[in-house]
């Protein structure tokens, strides 16, 4: 987990973001253990200010990516193999959580 703390205030609202970076293995110390293939990325996110209540979500790393960028982008975390396959995880929530026939790994 890689965790932060973020405060800042906006019209006399003070908001509180807390972001933890979740990585799931799928298959334990078993490999292969590649990004995108068996480890995938999530951000649990938390956020607070003095009108609301507390909220919070797990998303996929890059889960606000366009699903062509996902797989095509040229970016040093699309699900390539020649990248590092970080959005393996927003690709397939892209995909209506299912592996597709043209998932790259």
């Amino acid at each position: 987990f890689l965790n932060s703390l973020i405060l800042f205030a906006a019209n006399s609202f003070i908001f509180i973001i807390v972001v933890s970076l979740i990585y799931i293995d799928i298959n334990g110390d078993a490999n292969p253990n590649k990004m995108g293939r068996a480890v995938f990325k999530f951000i649990y996110w938390v956020y607070n200010n003095s009108a609301q209540r507390a909220l919070g979500i797990i998303i996929p790393y890059g889960g606000d990516f366009l699903r062509d960028d996902c797989i095509k982008g040229n970016f040093p975390y699309t699900c390539r193999k020649d990248k590092s396959g970080e959005l393996g995880a927003a690709l397939i929530m892209k995909d209506n959580w299912q592996i597709k026939e043209d998932y790259p790994w």
